[in-house]
């Protein structure tokens, strides 16, 4: 799934950054964005 989302830019700083578990923890939190922004546009 692709989308672009600020958040989703400030996780690829953190990938770049290598911090495994602030990653990690970024992208829970934009799967749950995403299914929010998904659930309010159905």
């Amino acid at each position: 799934i692709l989308f672009q989302v600020p958040q989703y830019e400030h996780l690829q700083i953190l990938i770049c950054n290598g911090n495994s578990l602030t990653t990690l923890a970024g992208v829970e939190h934009i799967k749950r964005l995403w299914k929010l922004d998904v659930g309010n546009n159905q």
